[in-house]
């Protein structure tokens, strides 16, 4: 049995984002200047965890662009554009956790917490470290 390998084009960039206002801008200006007003920015991003990064399941995407050593500091780039107080991250490894998010993510100022999907608890070693979950980063020094 012979098997095919289809090159895929590599997609163009995605369209520029457009954000949606929760307030006006007079209201966001009055927030600004009230001196009793907190506020916080929050960013949710989903990083697909390397093992669903694969051509079968994302087979619109050449598999150049799903590696994590192509993707790794696009995602780190893009979340740290917005320099939200909080980064929510969904779809990351302990060991991505660990060994890339967390030290890159502390010479930002943010500290964070993973919590792993349920079926870590049923593996232990290297296989536990693949299993992928929620990770949240804040800045310490808010």
């Amino acid at each position: 049995m012979t098997t095919a390998f289809v090159s895929r084009p590599v997609p163009a960039l995605p369209p520029e984002r457009h954000w949606k206002n929760l307030i006006n801008q007079s209201e966001d200006e009055a927030l600004a200047t009230d001196p009793n007003v907190e506020t916080f920015t929050v960013l949710s991003y989903n990083i697909l965890c390397e093992k669903y990064a694969t051509e079968q399941l994302c087979e619109h995407a050449p598999a150049s662009v799903l590696s994590w050593e192509y993707r790794k500091e696009l995602i780190l780039a893009e979340v740290m554009n917005y320099n939200a107080d909080f980064l929510c991250l969904q779809e990351v490894s302990i060991a991505k956790y660990e060994d890339y998010f967390t030290p890159c993510l502390a010479r930002k100022d943010y500290e964070g917490i993973h919590w792993p999907t349920s079926q870590g608890e049923t593996m232990n070693g290297a296989d536990q470290r693949q299993v992928d979950g929620c990770a949240t980063f804040y800045k310490a020094s808010k």
